[in-house]
């Protein structure tokens, strides 16, 4: 088993190996040893003595201290105390009791931040801590100021002051508190030995078998980069692909790829024409290279020709020249669903029913949480009243006073004096680095102070401020609509049903328009093409993202302002538990599209020829990627291709990520998964440790679905800022899959018995869903928010060239608008800038001739002159493909051919495919949205394929080579690539 990372900081020329169990350029997190942790009987005996201590300081301070009615109220007031003397005696039992919650608090938030693994996590935990540390120095500052002077006025309001800091701390104290200890507990029993040593690939008696890691082959990854090639790392880097031969070694090779664009089913029915015109091509390919609707077809080859340890071989026709052949069975199956989303009315509604389940679900799960967290803050404020929230409640009998909730004049001088406190530490460090040095002492201490300070500014301002606010804003709306349906009822109602139009609008609407044609010799001025929704959906999205931030608050400050009666008690109990099961319980994934979309698109593509007839995959049988994502070599009569269906990981990183691409590759195969940012892992060792849930998304059919994710609540290059608006609906694609650099993490930690690291999710709960509402995707997680290839580069072609492919066909049905083939100039911007590739075109050839109005017209009496406009010069067109010196082949062997095929319009067409196109003012251009294909659309996309591979055939086989000899062309290794250059044009 070979597993490879990533390597996120170009290594000096002195690097060195790394150490047994740690590989150097590790992008996650370190291991024990370098952090040292303690192991976990200490830490389980820590947890144990600090909720011991917190016990023991709560029961002497309730056996000890006298009871002082309304303590708590008169000193947060600022007021002095009415017997100041028997407040000193409950001084020395207080003490006790901080000296007791002190050291829980700490020890416990502690290992918070030791059991946690993500960026995120640390720094809540972080903030924890912070606020457990000011908890304590509050709480003895306002002892303190009670026994020296309570009776004063100025002693009181610091007593005051420091109270409110010490309440509003000991909130997100107490909560890192107990995620602590439930984590400490929780990790210390699931990370047994024996569960850490299957984890690592360990056996009982302490060997490795096989090695959980080994170190990448020699000559496709350098270990150490010279000085003068520090530059291009990057380069070297990008084109790290495991279970590749070394290039010097595969240089004599002249590797073809077949790249299938994205598209919707636009793109599988021209895939699927061109698939069968270049079925001697795909015979001897290495790989077919296929994104979003491209990955349609090319999964619907795979799983036709596929064992998958399953079927066995009876009755199934696993010869590749049957299978997607014209006139076969499986090819009348993809023609009779292509309207596979929804083909009757029923399946419509059907569809339209599973999107206002998901939308219904992720509101209950995002607007319960309100409720909950609501009420609990209503306890919080009516035993601890930080702010007089007595008088706010929702108005009764149609009165419509509501006084607004002034905070104390304590409670303000403390929040004032920690902001002063923050500005002064930073404006400190600010000036002391202009007359030292930067990283000196006394440089560093304010720098770092100011952090942690302006973080405790902010938790008091919310406790103070914030949430008091909003409660009087909602108590308010209330009061002045004297409590109507209109707004009880009415405005859920009114949320829910704008929800599900808007999430509709914005995943599908589309507003034709006429966009100018450019070419040369165009007849026409304008042509047909699709442009992004108008001003009205835009408000409409707006309307409704604004509307649902404003109902979730005002649920928040009803429920704040219960002040914990009975009926809301009851009421947040039995909310709380409905949430728990939905968001504790329940995957994420299930309140979302993509079980329909993955389901519908098996339905249509995963079929195999039995007995003469086309027979669907049963839903019990899974796809298992590492089992149907491969070809049997017997069945295909040559090593087959690798089968890739390239998807996109987002990333919101600044230093993961170039600004506006938010997204890097991600590539699903039978071999291995990953990509070269965020790592590679083994298939089986992936599929292996996931839980069900995720299985379930490492098949070859959600593969497919996952790459074709077109529309998600995160799409890459693509993303909107109505994302959100996806993500609550319930109207998205995409899947949460693995972290390759995590899995490889998860080996190391569990060889060096690190117990802390947490394991893949069983299901992805609550937070997965709140990531994509806010849009929240660092790169230090355990699952990766995967979506539509085409989010990172929609035609495949980047991961031919990053394998070094020196053949490449491209099928590119991505469905520009005219005038432009956007997609392909995307690709060629991302090969250069990631892989230091430079694409050409060949002389004589001009890429124009792919612009429409650039072809010779008809006459203008012909009847099919209204297509002037639409015209192009030709279809195909040839380009020369130089590699780099990183990409590490040999001088000599670094060149190439691309041969583009684009689906537009040129005259030599049969004449099907130019009267549907007189038709039809879209065609070859109809929005991906459009995922109902007729028979007369799909037919002709699919002939419009078949004639661009019969022209890719007829491309010299030499195009692309150097000058002088050109090498023999082979395909992995089983004879030359065919060249059918007698093939009429």
């Amino acid at each position: 088993m070979t597993a490879h990372r990533t390597q996120s900081t170009p290594p000096g020329p002195s690097a060195a190996d790394p150490p047994a169990g740690r590989r150097r350029g590790s992008t996650m997190r370190p291991t024990a040893q370098e952090t040292g942790r303690i192991p976990r009987t200490a830490a389980v005996l820590l947890a144990a003595s600090a909720v011991a201590a917190a016990a023991a300081g709560w029961a002497t301070y309730r056996h000890l201290a006298p009871p002082v009615p309304g303590l708590v109220s008169t000193v947060l007031g600022g007021e002095p105390p009415d017997d100041p003397a028997l407040v000193r005696d409950t001084l020395g039992p207080d003490l006790a009791l901080v000296v007791g919650y002190g050291y829980a608090l700490v020890v416990l938030c502690r290992l918070a931040r030791m059991t946690t693994w993500s960026r995120t996590s640390r720094r809540v935990a972080d903030l924890g801590l912070i606020c457990a540390v000011a908890t304590v120095v509050a709480d003895v500052a306002e002892n303190v100021l009670l026994h020296d002077g309570g009776s004063a006025g100025w002693s009181a309001t610091a007593a005051g002051a420091a109270a409110t800091v010490k309440w509003s701390a000991a909130v997100p104290a107490a909560l890192t508190a107990l995620a602590g200890l439930v984590l400490t507990c929780a990790r210390a029993l699931g990370n047994n030995p024996r569960a850490l040593r299957r984890t690592a690939g360990l056996g009982t008696d302490g060997v490795i078998a096989p090695p959980p890691l080994e170190p990448p082959p020699p000559g496709n990854v350098p270990r150490a980069v010279p000085p003068e090639q520090l530059d291009s790392t990057r380069w070297r880097n990008a084109y790290r692909v495991p279970g590749e031969p070394e290039a010097s070694a595969a240089a004599d090779r002249r590797r073809v790829a077949v790249c299938l664009s994205g598209g919707g089913v636009r793109s599988a029915s021209v895939a699927l024409g061109a698939l069968q015109a270049l079925r001697p091509v795909v015979r001897e390919a290495d790989y077919v290279v296929s994104v979003s609707g491209g990955g349609y077809t090319a999964g619907a080859l795979v799983q036709a020709l596929t064992r998958g340890g399953s079927a066995g071989g009876d009755g199934v026709d696993r010869d590749p020249d049957h299978a997607l052949a014209p006139g076969g069975v499986v090819e009348d199956h993809l023609r009779r669903h292509s309207s596979y989303l929804a083909s009757t009315a029923g399946r419509l509604v059907l569809a339209l029913a599973l999107l206002g389940r998901g939308l219904v679900g992720s509101l209950f799960v995002l607007f319960s949480g309100a409720v909950v967290v609501g009420v609990l803050a209503g306890v919080f404020y009516d035993a601890v009243p930080v702010t007089q929230l007595g008088s706010v409640r929702v108005p009764a009998g149609g009165s419509s006073v509501v006084e607004y909730p002034a905070p104390h004049a304590a409670a303000l001088w403390g929040l004032g004096v920690l902001a002063g406190a923050a500005c002064l530490c930073w404006m400190a460090g600010a000036v002391l680095a202009s007359w030292w040095d930067r990283d000196a002492l006394v440089c560093r201490v304010p720098a770092r102070v100011a952090g942690p300070l302006a973080a405790l500014t902010a938790v008091v301002a919310t406790v103070v401020l914030a949430v008091p606010a909003v409660t009087f804003a909602s108590c308010w709306l209330y009061a002045r609509t004297g409590q109507s349906s209109a707004l009880t009822i009415g405005g859920p109602l009114a949320t829910v049903l704008l929800s599900y139009l808007a999430a509709l609008v914005a995943a599908v609407a589309k507003k034709p328009r006429r966009v100018t044609g450019l070419g040369r010799r165009a007849r026409s001025t304008t042509t047909a093409g699709t442009t992004p929704a108008s001003v009205v959906r835009l408000l409409l999205v707006t309307l409704v993202l604004v509307l649902l931030g404003a109902v979730w608050l005002l649920v928040f400050g009803a429920a704040v302002s219960t002040h914990a009666d009975t009926t809301a008690l009851w009421t947040a109990l039995a909310v709380g538990a409905v949430w728990l099961v939905l968001g504790g319980l329940v995957d994420e994934t299930a309140l979302s599209l993509h079980p329909f979309y993955r389901t519908r698109l098996a339905a249509a593509f995963a079929v195999r020829a039995e007995r003469g007839v086309a027979v669907p995959y049963p839903p019990a049988e899974p796809t298992t990627l590492s089992t149907h994502g491969r070809v049997d070599p017997e069945d295909w009569g040559s090593p087959p291709p690798r089968f890739l269906f390239a998807a996109a990981a987002n990333l919101v990183d600044d230093d993961r990520t170039a600004p506006g691409l938010r997204a890097v590759s991600y590539v699903l195969g039978s071999d291995h998964i990953g990509g070269p940012d965020v790592g590679w892992v083994p298939t089986p060792l992936a599929v292996a440790a996931c839980h069900r849930q995720l299985q379930r998304d490492l098949t070859v059919q959600a593969a497919v679905a996952i790459s074709g994710a077109a529309f998600a609540s995160s799409m890459g290059r693509a993303s909107s800022w109505y994302g959100s608006l996806l993500a609550v609906s319930g109207a998205r694609l995409g899947s949460w899959l693995p972290h390759p650099d995590y899995l490889l993490l998860r080996q190391e930690l569990a060889a060096a018995d690190d117990w802390t690291l947490p394991g893949l999710p069983r299901v992805r709960r609550f937070p997965y869903l709140l990531r994509e509402v806010l849009g929240v995707h660092p790169y230090f997680q355990r699952l990766l928010h995967v979506t539509d290839g085409g989010h990172y580069e929609n035609l495949g072609l980047v991961e031919a060239l990053r394998r070094r492919c020196r053949t490449v066909y491209v099928v590119d049905a991505s469905g520009d608008a005219p005038p432009t083939a956007g997609t392909f100039a995307a690709a060629l911007r991302l090969a250069r800038d990631e892989l230091g590739v430079q694409i050409e075109p060949e002389p004589g050839v001009d890429l124009f001739d792919l612009v429409p109005g650039s072809g010779e017209p008809f006459a203008p009496e012909d009847p099919l002159a209204a297509l002037n406009a639409r015209l192009c010069a030709r279809g195909v067109v040839t380009l020369r493909v130089t590699y780099p010196e990183e990409s590490g082949l040999p001088e000599g062997q670094r060149s190439g051919v691309l041969v583009l095929a684009k689906a537009v319009l040129w005259r030599d067409l049969p004449y099907e495919v130019l009267a549907y196109a007189a038709t039809d003012p879209v065609f070859p251009h109809d929005s991906t949205a459009d995922q109902w294909f007729d028979e007369a659309k799909f037919s002709s996309y699919k002939r419009l394929g078949y004639e661009l591979g019969r022209r890719c055939l007829s491309v010299p086989e030499d195009a692309g080579s150097p000058p002088g000899p050109p090498p023999s062309p082979q395909g992995n290794g089983s004879g030359p690539v065919p060249s059918l250059a007698g093939v009429p044009a």
